[in-house]
């Protein structure tokens, strides 16, 4: 199993999965912090989730940004 880590995932104080839920095969979840912006992202079983959303977490865009959960691949 692979496990992508970007941003700053010790600023985080909660998550929103994106795509994907925790428990599926495949599964990435974006890191936020206090003010409800995008830190980092954790990905599980590949990083294309995660590097998806690097823009985002490059300028700490706000939580409101993402696209809406759906099924990983």
């Amino acid at each position: 199993t692979t496990i992508a880590i970007l941003g700053w995932p010790a600023f985080s104080v909660a998550e929103r999965p994106v795509p994907g839920r925790p428990g599926d095969p495949r599964f990435a979840v974006a890191l936020l912090d206090a003010d409800d912006r995008i830190v980092g992202a954790v990905g599980v079983g590949g990083a294309r989730a995660v590097n998806a959303i690097r823009p985002l977490i490059e300028r700490r865009a706000p939580v409101g940004e993402l696209e809406p959960s759906r099924p990983a691949g």
